[in-house]
């Protein structure tokens, strides 16, 4: 009954599943990947859905840096508070409408998953605004590059994350 979107590894709550290709081992490397590569920067990390055809569409190597899931639905609140805890700014998640999803109830998914992760977040004094879904139509195809300065400047404007801190 697999449909193979990875949400199932989301939603277990031991975290006894995984998925082969889009393993947590893999999921986190390139994450380390995305944020070393913004050395110097605000690293923002961007999480995008294989199905949505705006991220199919930014496959260049301008967007080399994104990391693809098979869908939003499989994005772990672990996966994003990893994230933080290796140096990003902000968490950019990029993918379908809930009535654009591939599976069905992916997007239905990432909406719980970031809620959890907004909730600690909170508890670790971080903005929850540094997280932020962007959901696109599958068949509009938006610049990834102006979506992702626009929330880098947001970022940007908040300042550095100050963990434990609840005036950040």
């Amino acid at each position: 009954m697999c449909r193979g979107c990875g949400t199932c590894k989301s939603v277990c709550p031991s975290g006894a599943i995984d998925q082969n290709y889009f393993n947590a081992e893999r999921v986190h490397h390139l994450i380390d990947k995305q944020i070393q590569q913004h050395r110097g920067k605000t690293p923002i990390v961007v999480f995008a859905c294989e199905w949505n055809a705006s991220s199919k569409n930014a496959r260049s190597r301008e967007h080399a840096d994104i990391v693809r899931v098979m869908c939003l639905g499989s994005v772990t609140p672990g996966d994003v508070i990893k994230a933080f805890e290796r140096g990003a700014a902000g968490v950019l998640l990029f993918g379908c409408g809930k009535d654009a999803c591939h599976y069905g109830f992916g997007r239905d998914a990432a909406d719980a998953n970031m809620k959890i992760v907004s909730e600690v977040l909170y508890l670790l004094g971080v903005k929850p605004e540094r997280v932020r879904i962007v959901n696109f139509p599958t068949e509009t195809t938006p610049d990834l590059a102006s979506i992702r300065g626009k929330f880098l400047e947001e970022i940007e404007k908040i300042g550095s994350i100050q963990i434990g801190r609840k005036n950040e």
